[in-house]
C-alpha cells in the first residue's frame, strides 16, 4: 500500500530532524465522539430495517440491556479505530498519540468488554433462576448455534485478507495450517499466516474463550442452587472461586457482578427511591469520565466502578438505553464486536492504497475516514446479523416440551438473553 510515500516521508522527517507532532487528547474526545456520533446515527438507519429489533419502551424490562450492549460495542470500536493505522502497520506523519491518548483508548475499550461480561452473567443466571429444569444438551447446542456462524465468517473474511496481502507459492499450505488454531474461539494461540499475524484482526477471540468457560460453570451453579439447594448468593460465591480458577485473575469479576446483579432484575425500586439511585448512578458515571486516568492504571478502583455503574443500571434501567439507535447497535453487536476491525482495516487501507496516503491526513480528515469506516462496520454488522445470525437463531430446533423432567431454559426467557454478550 503506497510502500514507497512512507519511506520517503520518513527519510524526510529524519533530514529534518523533526518528528510528527503529538495529538492532544483533547482533540482526540472530539474525534471520538464524531466517530461515535455516526456509530449511533448509523445505529438509527440500521433500526429501520431490524424486524426482530425489542420495542424500546419503557414497558420492555430488558430493552436497556440491548442499549448497554450497543454501548459496550461502541467503545470497542472507539478503542480500534484511532489505531487503525498500527494495524495497518503505517508509520503515522501528520501526527501521533501520545501516551496517555493510547491509555485512553485502551480503558475504553477495557471498558466495553467488561460490561460485556457483566451482560453475559446477569443474562444467563438470570435465565438459571427462572428456569425450573434445564436440558444442558439443548443449551449447549443452542449457544453453537448462536456464536458459530458469524465467527466463522469473520475468521473466513480475516483467513482471505491474510492470503491474499501474502502473494506466495506456499501461503495456501500456511493458510490452511493456521485454520483450525483460528477457529478455536480463543482457546489456542493465533497463527499468523505468511508474514500476516491473524491476531491483528481477531484479537478479540480471546473473550469467546471466557465466555465459554462460564457457560460451562453454570451446570455447577444449577446443581448447587437447585440440587443442593444453596441459596442463590452463595451459589454464585462458590462458582466464583471456580471460575477464577479457569479465567484467571480478573476477568471473573465481572461475570460475577452480572450474575449477582441478576438477583435484582424482578424487583421494582420503590418510585420514591428512584431520583437517588439515578443520582447515584450519575455520579458513579462521572467519577469515572472524571477519574479513568487513575482507573487505568489501579484495577481495584476501575472494577468498583464498572460494578456500581452496571448493579445501577440493573436497579433503575434507563430510558436512554432503551432508545431507538442503541437497541438497533444491540441487536447487531455480535457481528459488530466480530467485524469492525475487518471493514475498517478493509476501507482505511483501500483509501490509503488507491486515494490519498493516510499517514498524511489531518486529524479531522482522519476522522472523517474513520466516520466513514464506522458506518459501513455498522452497515456490514446488520448485512452478517441478518444473512448469518438470524437463519440460525429462527431456523433452531423447538426446545424439548414434552412430559419429561428435562425443559430448556430457553422457553421462559426474553429475546434479549438469545443474543451472546456481544
Amino acid at each position: 500500500m503506497n510502500p514507497s510515500s512512507p519511506s520517503i516521508h520518513v527519510a524526510s522527517l529524519a533530514v529534518q530532524g523533526s518528528a510528527p507532532p503529538e495529538l492532544q487528547p483533547s482533540l482526540l474526545v472530539v474525534l471520538l465522539l464524531a466517530v461515535a456520533g455516526t456509530a449511533i446515527a448509523a445505529g438509527f438507519v440500521v433500526s429501520r430495517h431490524l424486524h426482530d429489533q425489542p420495542r424500546p419502551t419503557s414497558q420492555s424490562r430488558l430493552a436497556w440491556i440491548d442499549g448497554l450492549r450497543g454501548l459496550a460495542a461502541m467503545l470497542v470500536l472507539l478503542n480500534h479505530a484511532p489505531l487503525i493505522g498500527r494495524t495497518l502497520q503505517l508509520s503515522p506523519q501528520a501526527f501521533v498519540l501520545g501516551d496517555a491518548s493510547v491509555r485512553l483508548l485502551g480503558h475504553l475499550g477495557a471498558i466495553g468488554v467488561q460490561l460485556f461480561f457483566c451482560i453475559t452473567g446477569f443474562l444467563f443466571v438470570g435465565k438459571l433462576m427462572q428456569a425450573r429444569h434445564v436440558d444442558w444438551t439443548h443449551f449447549f447446542l443452542q449457544r453453537i448455534r448462536r456464536l458459530a456462524p458469524a465467527y466463522a465468517v469473520t475468521v473466513l473474511v480475516v483467513w482471505l485478507l491474510a492470503t491474499v496481502l501474502n502473494p506466495s507459492a506456499d501461503i495456501l499450505d500456511d493458510a490452511m495450517a493456521a485454520l483450525p488454531a483460528m477457529l478455536s474461539f480463543g482457546l489456542y494461540p493465533l497463527p499468523a499466516v505468511g508474514d500476516f499475524d491473524t491476531a491483528r484482526l481477531l484479537g478479540m477471540n480471546w473473550t469467546l474463550a471466557m465466555e465459554w468457560r462460564f457457560y460451562v460453570m453454570l451446570p455447577v451453579l444449577y446443581a448447587l442452587t437447585r440440587l443442593l439447594r444453596l441459596p442463590v448468593w452463595l451459589g454464585i460465591g462458590a462458582v466464583a472461586i471456580g471460575f477464577a480458577t479457569v479465567a484467571g485473575p480478573g476477568v471473573w469479576v465481572f461475570f460475577v457482578v452480572g450474575a449477582a446483579s441478576a438477583l435484582f432484575r424482578d424487583r421494582e425500586l420503590p418510585a420514591h427511591w428512584q431520583p437517588l439511585a439515578k443520582t447515584l448512578v450519575a455520579t458513579v458515571l462521572l467519577s469515572t469520565l472524571l477519574h479513568w486516568g487513575a482507573a487505568s492504571t489501579a484495577p481495584q478502583v476501575h472494577g468498583l466502578h464498572i460494578a456500581l455503574l452496571f448493579v445501577g443500571c440493573t436497579i433503575t434501567r434507563p430510558a436512554l438505553l432503551a432508545a431507538r439507535a442503541p437497541v438497533a447497535l444491540g441487536t447487531v453487536s455480535y457481528s459488530l464486536y466480530l467485524l469492525h476491525l475487518c471493514v475498517m482495516f478493509v476501507v482505511v487501507g483501500f483509501t490509503h492504497a488507491f486515494v490519498h496516503d493516510v499517514t498524511l491526513l489531518p486529524p479531522w480528515a482522519f476522522g472523517l475516514l474513520l466516520s466513514a469506516a464506522t458506518a459501513a462496520a455498522v452497515g456490514m454488522a446488520a448485512i452478517s446479523h441478518h444473512v448469518v445470525e438470524r437463519p440460525f437463531i429462527d431456523g433452531a430446533p423447538p426446545p424439548p416440551t414434552g412430559p419429561g423432567p428435562i425443559r430448556t431454559m430457553r422457553k421462559s426467557l426474553p429475546r434479549a438473553a438469545e443474543r451472546p454478550y456481544s
